[in-house]
Parts: structure tokens; sequence; C-alpha cells
């Protein structure tokens, strides 16, 4: 009974994680459709490592030191300032209707993601607070519990893979053109996040 309740917990804080649509949805719905599904895979598993990095720390308690204010600054600060640059690095590459293979086969998009995601500090309070309420539930003993673990990820990876999937059907849609206007929009919302993110660290810290 209690690794049922551990299932349904780690499930629903994997769906939240899985289905939100932040700057690296737009990450990986880029990287898929201009690079290539093995690119939107990688970019993918950028975000999930993170997230796993991010929930372990939280797990033995060692995630806190994001919540000390010079800490969350700094962490904003970097991730709002990522975000811009990837931002204007894509508009200014959207001229480009062709990659090289070389790019096609980076693990650039791997490394986007992971970083994006890290220095994301709300995405960290995301994971504490996860954290918090599965000890809070009472029926966890150890914090960091390998069924929630199990279940979290899997089904974060389950909703993933299907973002790369939706976004490999709609490379078949969006060509010539119209990948430079997504390339456009994608850049726009990054840059966008970016100033939004350093807005709300701001204002917090």
């Amino acid at each position: 009974m209690e690794n049922l309740r551990s299932i349904f917990s780690g499930i629903s804080f994997g769906l939240i994680a899985g289905i939100s649509i932040g700057p690296t949805f737009f990450l990986i719905l880029d990287h898929t459709i201009t690079r290539s599904r093995t690119q939107g895979f990688l970019s993918a598993a950028g975000v999930i490592l993170s997230d796993i990095l991010i929930f372990a720390l939280a797990g033995i308690g060692l995630a806190q030191f994001i919540e000390q204010d010079n800490i969350f600054f700094y962490f904003g600060l970097g991730g709002s300032i990522m975000l811009m640059i990837i931002g204007l690095s894509l508009l200014i590459n959207t001229k480009k209707h062709h990659l090289p293979l070389s790019h096609k086969y980076s693990s650039l998009p791997f490394l986007q993601c992971f970083l994006v995601n890290t220095l994301n500090p709300f995405n960290w309070l995301y994971w504490i607070m996860a954290q918090g309420v599965i000890l809070a539930s009472g029926s966890i003993k150890v914090s960091f519990n390998f069924v929630i673990f199990l279940s979290v990820f899997l089904t974060e990876t389950v909703l993933m893979t299907l973002k790369v999937f939706l976004a490999q059907n709609l490379r078949q849609i969006i060509q010539g053109k119209w990948e430079k206007i997504l390339n456009v929009i994608v850049s726009a919302v990054l840059i966008a996040s970016g100033l939004f993110l350093f807005w709300r660290t701001i204002q917090l810290c």
C-alpha cells in the first residue's frame, strides 16, 4: 500500500514536470524540427538528467542552498542570460535553412537544455517543494525513495518522448519559410523567458 502511494505521488510530480511548457519545451521542439529527432531526444535527456540531479540533491537535503537570496539571484541571473544568449543565437541563424551535418549530430542541444533547466532557480524550488510534500505526507520514511524516484522520472521520460514525437510529426508540416518562422517564434519565447526570469528573480531577492 505504501509503495502504491509512492507510485501515485511520483507519477503526479512527473506529470507536472513532463507536461510543463517552458523554455526547454520550445528548445526540444526547435531542435527536433530544425535538426533531427536524435537531437530532440538528446535535448529531452538534458532536461531529465538535470531534474534527476536536482531531485537527488533535494532528497538528501543539499538543494536548499538555492533558497539563500544571493545564490537564488546568481542562478536566476545565469539562467536568464543563458536563455537570452540561446534565443539571440537562434535568431541570428534563422537565415540558415540547413545546418551542417556536425551541428545536426552535436551534443550542443543536450548541453543547452541541461544548463537552461539547471540554472532555473524556480525549477529547484519545484523539486524541493515536491520532496517536502512527499515527506509531509507521512507515508515516506526516507526522503530519497527509489519507488518515487522511478515513478517520477519514468513518467517524465514518457511525456518527454511524446513531445519529441509530436515535434517530429510537426516537422513534416513545418518546412522552408515555416521553419524560419518557427525559429523566430522560439527565439522570441526564449528571450522573453530570459527577461521574465530576470524580472522574477529581482522581484523575489
